[in-house]
């Protein structure tokens, strides 16, 4: 079992858990809670890990930015 994901965690309630999931499709429907379906909420200084949630760091796709874009 992974504790540190957002779906699988205690750190969010059910309801936070499906909003985050909802939004997480809008964002990159192929990987809802990030490479892996690791579902890391992580930020880096130097960069965003793609395992992390698409919320964090999805480049623009529609009407969905990131707030901490990846670099490549």
């Amino acid at each position: 079992m992974r504790t540190s994901s957002p779906h699988n965690a205690n750190l969010f309630s059910d309801e936070e858990k499906a909003r985050l999931l909802h939004y997480g499709q809008r964002a990159d429907p192929r990987h809802p809670r990030g490479w892996g379906d690791c579902g890391f909420v992580i930020v880096f200084p130097h960069n965003t890990p793609n395992n992390s949630i698409p919320l964090l760091h999805k480049r623009k796709t529609g009407r969905w930015e990131g707030l901490f874009p990846r670099y490549d």
